[in-house]
């Protein structure tokens, strides 16, 4: 995902976190969709851009919260694929919180568009 001085870094960003209260406690917690990403074998995620820019992340995650393979959907509608081999860091993803069970997906979804892009230059 975009970083500082548009380098890229392909961590979720803390902005995002503690924009949303700061990860977990009692109130995510209390929320119904605790929890509910835990024990599945992928998850598909499609996450906004936390810089507005109108790219989305289409995310496939394994068990552990770590990014498997993913998808960045430009505005202009481009389509560019990344995986495992491509980043250096892959920091887990919280699967218990509410806010990505919301932006859960099918895998259906995911593959579609997977199929669609291309190769990320960048990496």
């Amino acid at each position: 995902m975009p970083g500082r001085n548009g380098e890229r870094t392909w961590c979720w960003t803390t902005t995002a976190w503690a924009a949303r209260g700061g990860g977990s406690g009692p109130r995510q917690w209390q929320d119904p969709s605790f929890g509910r990403l835990f024990g599945k074998d992928r998850v598909y995620l499609r996450l906004p851009d936390d810089e507005g820019q109108g790219t989305e992340w289409l995310t496939e995650h394994g068990r552990d919260g770590r990014r498997l393979r993913q998808v960045e959907l430009r505005a202009d509608g481009t389509a560019l694929t990344s995986d495992l081999e491509s980043w250096p860091i892959n920091p887990p993803f919280d699967l218990g919180d509410p806010w990505l069970a919301a932006h859960e997906i099918s895998r259906n979804e995911f593959e579609q568009e997977w199929e669609r892009g291309t190769p990320d230059p960048d990496w």
